[in-house]
C-alpha cells in the first residue's frame, strides 16, 4: 500500500490532528521568518526616526537662536545707523538681556568702533581682520565663525577659543548702499552645549557640531566622537553606517542652512542587535508554546468536529437535490457551527436571489412594456390621426397613404418581432418615419436630414434609442423657437466606438443646466430634468454595454443642442446570440 493511500485510510481525526500540526508547523516557520524581518526593519527604522528627529530638533533649536542673533545684529546696525551716543550703554542692556553674549563690537569703516565685552588687542585696522572680511564680502547676510582664535579683538571675560563662537554682519546704509562697517557678536557655547546635552538617542547614542570646514564646534566628552572622521559625512542630510573601535554605529547628519554647521547624530548598532535579539526571544517563545497549545487542542477538537461535519454534509446532499428548505441545527458555536450558519444564511440568499430574479425578470418584461407604451404616446397618435384626417381634407390621398405607411413602419421596427437589438438600418428607418410624420405636423418649422454611411448600417444598436432624442429635440428645442429649426441625424466612428448623434438648431441649453444634466446621467440619478426618454437611453446602453458608454450632451444657449450616443461596435451574429439567450430567460 503506498503512503498516499495510508493517508486517505487513515480516521478524520487522525488527518485532522496531522494536518493542524503541519499546517501550525509551516505557518510558525513563515511568521518566525517574515516577522523576524519586519522586526529588524522596524527597529532600523525607528532608530533612523529617533536620530532624525533628535538632530532636527538639534538643528531647529540651533536656527532659531541663530535667527535671534541675526535680529539682535539687525538692531545693533540700526542703532549705528541712528548715530545713538549711547551705543555702549545700549549695549551692555543687551547683553544683560541675553547672558550668553559675551560681547558686541561695532567696527566702523574709518576703524573706529563702538564696543561692551569686547576689547581691540593692537591698533591693526579691522580691515584686515579675517571676520571682517567674511562679513563684507557676504554683502548683508549672516556670517558664522566656529572660533574667535588668531583674532586682534578678545573678549574681557576669560573664554576660551573653545567656549564662544561669533556671528557678524555688515552694516550698509539703506539709502546710499554704501558699506558703513561691520557689527561682531561673540555667544557662549552654553547655548549649543544646552540644547545638544538635552538631546538623548537611546542609552549611548548622542550628538555633535561640525562646523562647515568640518571641525568641530560642539562634542560630548566621549571616546567615540573623536574617531568619527567628518569625510564620513557628505554636506546637507546623509546617514551612514560604519565601523569605530571595531563596534558598528550609525551616523546620520543635517545641516543647518544658515550657519553651514552640520548637526551628527551617533548611535551603537549593538542596541538595535540587543533590542531585536530580545524580541526574537521572546517571539519564539511564545510560538513554540503556542504550537504545543495547538497540538493538544486539535487533539480535543478533532472529535468535535466530525459528527457536526457528517451531520453538515448530509444536509449539503439534500440541498444540492433541491430541498432547500432544510437548516443546520447545532448546539455548538465554534467554526463548525459558524460554518452551518453560514450554510443556513447561503440557503436562505439562495431563496431569496431565485425570488429576486423572478421579480426582476417580471420587471424587466413590465419595464419593456411601457417603454413600448413612451414609444407610442398617445397624444402622439392623437396628433398623427388629426394630421391624416386634415391631409384627407386638404389633399389627395397620396400624401396619406405616404403618413400612414410611415406610422405602419414605426410600429413594425418597434416590435422587431421581441428582439432588444436590431440593425442601424432598422433604426434609422424608425426615426425617419418618425421625423418625416413630425415634418408633416410641423411643416413650416421643421426640416432634418439622415447621414449614414452604407458600411455602418449592418452593425447593431438597442432598439428605439434614436426616437426619444429625436423627439426631445423637437419639443424642447426646436419647438421652443420662433423660426424654423433643423434637426441632423449622424451616424459616424470615433476610433473603435460607433456614435449616433442627434443635433438640432433649437435654443440650446444653459451651460449649469447642461452640466447638472451631463452628472445626473453618469451617475444614473434620474430626477425631473433629466426626463424619462433620456434616462431610459443612457441606461439602457449602460446596462447592456458598461459604465464606459452612454449619452453625451453639448450644447450653446439659443444656437444649438447635441446629444450623442457612443456604444461598441456589434455584428448581427453577435446580438443574435444575445436575443436568443433573452428569449430562453
Amino acid at each position: 500500500m503506498s503512503l498516499k493511500q495510508s493517508l486517505n485510510n487513515l480516521p478524520f481525526r487522525t488527518k485532522m490532528l496531522y494536518s493542524y500540526l503541519i499546517i501550525s508547523l509551516v505557518s510558525f516557520l513563515v511568521f518566525a521568518f517574515a516577522s523576524g524581518g519586519m522586526v529588524t526593519r522596524q527597529l532600523r527604522r525607528s532608530v533612523t526616526v529617533q536620530i532624525e528627529q533628535t538632530i532636527s530638533q538639534v538643528e531647529t533649536s540651533l536656527s532659531v537662536y541663530l535667527q535671534t542673533m541675526e535680529h539682535l545684529l539687525d538692531y545693533v546696525a540700526e542703532l549705528a545707523l541712528e548715530g545713538d551716543s549711547n551705543l555702549p550703554s545700549l549695549f551692555s542692556k543687551l547683553r544683560f538681556a541675553n547672558p550668553e553674549v559675551a560681547g558686541i563690537l561695532l567696527a566702523r569703516v574709518d576703524d573706529t568702533f563702538v564696543n561692551n565685552g569686547l576689547v581691540r588687542v593692537s591698533r591693526d585696522p579691522f580691515s584686515s581682520e579675517g571676520w571682517y572680511r567674511q562679513a563684507f564680502e557676504a554683502h548683508g547676510d549672516l556670517v558664522v565663525l566656529r572660533s574667535n582664535a588668531g583674532r586682534n579683538v578678545t573678549t574681557e571675560d576669560v573664554f576660551s577659543s573653545d567656549d564662544v563662537f561669533s556671528l557678524a554682519k555688515a552694516v550698509y546704509d539703506p539709502v546710499t548702499g554704501a558699506f558703513l562697517g561691520v557689527v561682531l557678536i561673540d555667544v557662549n557655547h552654553d547655548v549649543i552645549r544646552n540644547s545638544s546635552k538635552n538631546a538623548s538617542i537611546g542609552k549611548e547614542g548622542f550628538v555633535f557640531i561640525l562646523d562647515a570646514q568640518d571641525e568641530v564646534v560642539y562634542a560630548p566628552v566621549n571616546p567615540i566622537v573623536y574617531r568619527v572622521n567628518p569625510l564620513w559625512l557628505t554636506k546637507g542630510n546623509s546617514s551612514i553606517t560604519v565601523e569605530i573601535a571595531g563596534q558598528r554605529y550609525y551616523l546620520q547628519g543635517k545641516e543647518n542652512s544658515l550657519s553651514g554647521w552640520q548637526v551628527v547624530g551617533v548611535f551603537p548598532a549593538s542596541e538595535v542587535l540587543h533590542d531585536m535579539t530580545t524580541t526574537v526571544y521572546v517571539m519564539f517563545i511564545s510560538l513554540f508554546g503556542s504550537l504545543f497549545s495547538i497540538a493538544i487542542l486539535s487533539y480535543l477538537l478533532s472529535s468535535t468536529i466530525t459528527k457536526p461535519l457528517s451531520k453538515l454534509q448530509r444536509l449539503m446532499e439534500q440541498a444540492e437535490a433541491g430541498n432547500l428548505s432544510v437548516r443546520f441545527n447545532s448546539r455548538y458555536t465554534d467554526e463548525v457551527g459558524s460554518l452551518g450558519q453560514s450554510f443556513n444564511h447561503m440557503l436562505v440568499q439562495i431563496e431569496q436571489l431565485i425570488g429576486q430574479v423572478y421579480i426582476e425578470q417580471k420587471n424587466k418584461r413590465n419595464a419593456e412594456l411601457r417603454i413600448l407604451q413612451e414609444q407610442i404616446k398617445p397624444h402622439f397618435l392623437y396628433n398623427t390621426l388629426d394630421t391624416i384626417s386634415w391631409l384627407s381634407r386638404e389633399s389627395g390621398a397620396e400624401d396619406v397613404v405616404l403618413l400612414v405607411d410611415a406610422l405602419t413602419n414605426m410600429f413594425r421596427v418597434g416590435l422587431s418581432k421581441g428582439r432588444e437589438t436590431i440593425t442601424i438600418k432598422e433604426e434609422i428607418c424608425h426615426v425617419s418615419s418618425y421625423l418625416y410624420i413630425q415634418q408633416i405636423r410641423y411643416s413650416t418649422k421643421l426640416s432634418y436630414a439622415i447621414e449614414v454611411p452604407e458600411d455602418l448600417q449592418a452593425y447593431l444598436v438597442p432598439k428605439l434609442i434614436l426616437q426619444p432624442l429625436v423627439e426631445n429635440a423637437i419639443y424642447h428645442g426646436i419647438k421652443q423657437k420662433r423660426e424654423k429649426g433643423h434637426i441632423l441625424v449622424r451616424v459616424f466612428l470615433e476610433g473603435e466606438v460607433l456614435a449616433l448623434q442627434v443635433r438640432d438648431t433649437g435654443v440650446g441649453m444653459e451651460p449649469d443646466k447642461l452640466r447638472l444634466l451631463q452628472a445626473e446621467l453618469e451617475e444614473s440619478a434620474r430626477t425631473d430634468e433629466s426626463g424619462f426618454g433620456l434616462f431610459y437611453v443612457n441606461e439602457q446602453i449602460k446596462l447592456s454595454y458598461g459604465p464606459a458608454y452612454g449619452v453625451k450632451l453639448a450644447s450653446e444657449q439659443g444656437a444649438w443642442m447635441e446629444v450623442t450616443i457612443h456604444i461598441p461596435l456589434r455584428l448581427k451574429e453577435v446580438s443574435d446570440a444575445i436575443n436568443q439567450r433573452s428569449d430562453r430567460g
